[in-house]
C-alpha cells in the first residue's frame, strides 16, 4: 500500500514538472539558436503611386542571428520613378543598409521567431555614379516560421524616413512597405536543436524510473 501511494505522489509531481518543463520549452523567450543566413524579401507592387510601373522590389541580405541579430545588405525596386536633375530623369531605387535588432521565439524547438530593429540605409537615385544619395533610419519586425532545419519563411514590415525624396527636391516622407522572406541558415555557431522527428529526453521521466527502482515497484534491464 506504502508503495501505491508513493507511486501516485511521484506521479503527481512528475506531471507537476513536465508541465512546467513544457511551459518553458514553449513559452515566448530569447532563443538559444545562433547562426549565420542569407534572406531574401521581395515585394511585387501592383499599383505602387511612385512607380512607372508594375515591379518587383527585392532584398539580398546576409548577417548573424541569435538574442541579437544583425544583417547587411541591398535593396533593388528598379520600377520606382524619380525626378529630373540637371535635365536627365533619374529612375529607380536601390540602397545599401545594415540593421541590429534583437529576436524572440516561441515552440519546442525555437520554429517561431519575432524580430525588431533598427535600420541605417544609404539610397542611391538613379545609378551609383551619379551619386545621387542620401541616408536615413527606419525600423523593422517581422516573424518567421522554420520549415527545415535550415529554412525558414515569414513576413517583414520596414518602416522608413525616406529621405531620398529630397534628391529631386521633394519633401522627405514616412514610408511603410511589407515583404516576404525566405531565409537559409548557413552555418550553426550555437547550440543546436535537435531535430523534430527526435524523442527529446525527458529528465523528470528518468528521475522517475529510478525513484521506481530503488522502491522495487518495477524492474528494469541494466
Amino acid at each position: 500500500m506504502k508503495k501505491i501511494i508513493l507511486l501516485l505522489i511521484v506521479l503527481g509531481i512528475s506531471n507537476v514538472y513536465s508541465q512546467e518543463e513544457e511551459i518553458q520549452k514553449t513559452g515566448i523567450r530569447f532563443p538559444k539558436e545562433e547562426n549565420f543566413a542569407v534572406k531574401a524579401s521581395a515585394h511585387y507592387f501592383f499599383e505602387e503611386k511612385e512607380a512607372n510601373d508594375q515591379g518587383l522590389n527585392y532584398v539580398l541580405e546576409i548577417g548573424y542571428s541569435g538574442v541579437m541579430y544583425a544583417l547587411i545588405g541591398i535593396e533593388k525596386f528598379s520600377a520606382l520613378k524619380g525626378g529630373e536633375i540637371d535635365g536627365k530623369q533619374l529612375d529607380g531605387y536601390h540602397d545599401y543598409h545594415a540593421v541590429i535588432g534583437f529576436n524572440l521565439c516561441h515552440g519546442i524547438n525555437e520554429q517561431y521567431k519575432y524580430n525588431l530593429g533598427m535600420r541605417l540605409v544609404q539610397v542611391f537615385r538613379g545609378s551609383i555614379s551619379e551619386g545621387h544619395r542620401r541616408e536615413f533610419l527606419g525600423l523593422e519586425g517581422g516573424v518567421s516560421l522554420d520549415i527545415t532545419d535550415r529554412w525558414a519563411v515569414g513576413l517583414k514590415g520596414v518602416y522608413d524616413d525616406r529621405r531620398d525624396q529630397e534628391v529631386f527636391g521633394w519633401p522627405a516622407k514616412h514610408k511603410f512597405s511589407s515583404f516576404v522572406t525566405m531565409t537559409f541558415k548557413i552555418l550553426h555557431v550555437g547550440p543546436y536543436k535537435l531535430p523534430r522527428n527526435q524523442i527529446q529526453e525527458d529528465s523528470t521521466k528518468m528521475k522517475l524510473l529510478t525513484i521506481l527502482e530503488e522502491e522495487n515497484i518495477i524492474e528494469t534491464d541494466n
